[in-house]
């Protein structure tokens, strides 16, 4: 049974975290920035499983790429999507790529590292007990998605962007909700059961105008069998809503869909330094989860990192 969930996680892995337009170089990069998911311990140790990142020079490096620009010593900010920076982390290892965790029985698909958390006492002591809250299924205290940034000391660190979780009860949202997927042909019956998973609001490209991302689904997904596109009755959308320069109307585009998935925004960061943040997410299924990290540019958002992981 594990072998056969180990394969079909790992199809799952490579078709949904696969990015698009990736631009990085050919030889060891020297310069540059990383961004990563973080899996804390209860030891004062974490996992840093890392997205991607980019290079001084232009481009980006997906998650396997990563290895020539950090190793083992190097120190980390920690940083949650609505408060900033919270800490810093220092890795204890150079690094596994696709391998299996020994901690939690899982495969991972990119590199991930060991590193040691130092947090203060009194934030972390509310992480675990939203933590544990959430475990024993009380979802209304998801506790806050943690990332690592990393950048080499020759270039400006990256610029970490706050972002105000709204209620995701929260009717205007709801509506434009309704509004999208009606225009889908989707029926009443299906509307009135999606289910909102977040609603983000920041100003990711510092034009004092905020953008909003909104992740929502319906109760069917994840679904354990693989679904490659959007349906009607089967779907998973994070989308941004945004108003472009020099106009009034907002517009709303597509970041994310895969149907298996649920996916969520956990950081906004400008890795790159062309004053717009990008992107980070979680992307979690059926036995399967993993992160994306999106450049935005002419208006749309394009995976061009990722890794995952599978049971």
């Amino acid at each position: 049974m594990k072998s056969a969930c180990l394969a079909i996680a790992a199809a799952l892995v490579a078709v949904a975290f696969a990015p698009a337009g990736n631009a990085s170089e050919d030889h060891q990069p020297k310069s540059g920035a990383v961004i990563g998911n973080l899996d804390l311990r209860k030891n004062g140790r974490g996992n840093l499983y890392v997205i991607g990142g980019s290079v001084s020079s232009g481009g980006w490096l997906d998650s396997d790429k990563v290895d020539g620009l950090m190793g083992k010593g190097a120190e980390l900010t920690i940083c949650s999507l609505t408060e900033g920076a919270v800490g810093t982390a220092k890795l204890l290892s150079d690094g596994k790529l696709g391998s299996e965790d020994p901690l939690d029985n899982v495969f991972t698909e990119g590199r991930w590292y060991r590193c040691q958390v130092s947090m203060p006492g009194e934030w972390l002591a509310e992480y675990w007990k939203q933590h544990d809250r959430w475990q024993d299924g009380e979802k209304q205290v998801e506790p806050p998605a943690l990332m690592a940034l990393w950048h080499s000391t020759n270039r400006p660190a990256p610029k970490w962007i706050k972002g105000e979780r709204l209620d995701p009860g929260n009717v205007v949202y709801r509506e434009l909700i309704a509004d999208w997927v009606k225009q889908k042909g989707v029926s009443p019956e299906t509307i009135s059961s999606i289910i909102v998973e977040q609603i983000v609001r920041a100003d990711i490209d510092g034009d004092r105008r905020d953008e909003v991302f909104v992740s929502f689904r319906t109760p069917n997904t994840p679904a354990p069998e693989w679904i490659p596109q959007p349906t009607k009755d089967t779907f998973s959308y994070l989308l941004m809503r945004y108003p472009p320069r020099g106009s009034k109307e907002p517009r709303t585009i597509i970041v994310s869909h895969v149907p298996n998935l649920v996916h969520k925004v956990t950081g906004l960061c400008d890795l790159d330094g062309d004053g717009s943040a990008e992107a980070t997410t979680i992307d979690y299924g059926y036995d399967v989860w993993g992160g994306t990290l999106y450049h935005r540019t002419d208006g749309e958002f394009k995976a061009v990192a990722s890794w995952g992981g599978g049971c």
